[in-house]
């Protein structure tokens, strides 16, 4: 992974030669260099035993759910007397933040396990009651959609194998309807109609309503046009100098966003990374079945839609972190590993890493 990070940096670096150094483009480029790089490369380096990633997982749970924790009570104690284009935000952040931290909160109540089946539906059930009214009250459409296609993914890969679990999955489509009526009932009058406006109005007709989601999409548009033509790209950080009029500094996709300032290989680098890790990564969570396998997947993927609607190169460093993990998890071919596993010694053998946690049978662990 380390000489592939190495290789995919210096690509990147190379649109450094023609971009054009305004202050923004100073800044992503020192980001990307320095605090996204290192997002990627520090799991290669930090996360060595099974209990490292069970911990990273539980932590990331704790403190996304702390940041959704603190907008409930924002929303029960302001309830009422927020102006009439508030959103909700939880103290320090943002909205799309707050989005985000709490479906990530969700996908770990999703993937977590128990010994008693009731509480664990239960505690399931409560957190989509709870957390996806407050993506709703955020007014992130992002992060909305992106657990919508987390649910139906988690479900459909791992939780659709006997009638008990197609019931089960049904059930959980309503209690999102009911979630999201919920959400139309809490959210600040912001939120609610920027929702609202979403649905109604066409994405691609330029109004007022209208405006974040066709300016985006023009945006795209735009990008798209340009990078078809310029196959080096127009260097990092350009489409701010190229769109000054339409008052964004990105295009609010990340695959476009590479094509068209890092240019033609290193977007196609990046399809062909995301192509690769998550199909084994899919793989490799079916077969093995663990908590934190299926975790790593649907988190990643959540992000990766997010990273498709929504902020720059530098506002997806989780992507890059779990893109890390998620090829570290799954460098074994799991066939092979499910017909020939390897046997752990009895006694004074060292604690499993990350590269043979797979390859050990439930029987020699338990020796």
């Amino acid at each position: 992974q380390l000489v592939w990070l190495l290789v995919g940096v210096s690509l990147f670096a190379i649109p450094l030669l023609w971009t054009v150094w305004t202050d923004y483009a100073v800044e992503k480029s020192s980001r990307m260099f320095t605090l996204s790089l290192l997002a990627f490369a520090a799991p290669l380096l930090l996360i060595a035993e099974r209990d490292d990633l069970r911990l990273f997982r539980r932590a990331l749970t704790v403190i996304a759910l702390m940041i959704a924790a603190d907008a409930m009570y924002t929303l029960w104690t302001e309830m009422g007397t927020f102006k009439e284009e508030a959103r909700l935000t939880a103290t320090g952040s943002g909205t799309i933040a707050l989005g985000r931290a709490s479906g990530i909160a969700l996908i770990g109540f999703l993937v977590a396990r128990g010994k008693r089946r009731w509480l664990r539906l239960l505690m399931k059930a409560t957190a989509l009651l709870v957390l996806v009214p407050v993506i709703f009250a955020s007014g992130s459409r992002g992060p909305l959609m992106a657990i919508g296609v987390t649910l139906v993914l988690f479900f459909l890969m791992f939780n659709a194998r006997t009638l008990k679990q197609w019931l089960v999955m049904i059930l959980t489509v309503g209690l999102f309807g009911l979630a999201l009526l919920i959400g139309t009932e809490i959210a600040p009058e912001g939120s609610r109609s920027r929702m609202e406006e979403s649905i109604r109005n066409d994405p691609f007709e330029d109004t007022r309503e209208n405006a974040s989601a066709s300016t985006r999409i023009r945006a795209l548009k735009i990008s798209v046009k340009k990078g078809a033509v310029t196959p080096l790209g127009i260097g990092w950080g350009g489409f701010a100098g190229m769109a000054q009029e339409m008052g964004i500094t990105y295009p609010h996709n990340l695959i476009v966003e590479i094509f068209l300032e890092g240019g033609w290989v290193p977007g196609a680098l990046v399809l062909l990374a995301f192509y690769v890790i998550f199909r084994r990564s899919a793989k490799h969570a079916r077969a093995t079945r663990s908590v934190n396998d299926q975790w790593i997947f649907l988190l990643a993927v959540f992000m990766f839609v997010n990273a498709q609607v929504s902020g720059d190169f530098n506002d997806n460093r989780l992507l890059y972190a779990l893109l890390a993990l998620a090829s570290m998890v799954c460098m074994h071919d799991v066939s092979k590993l499910r017909k020939k596993p390897a046997a752990m010694p009895a006694t004074g053998a060292a604690t499993p890493t990350i590269g043979n946690i797979h390859s050990v049978t439930k029987e020699a662990a338990k020796a």
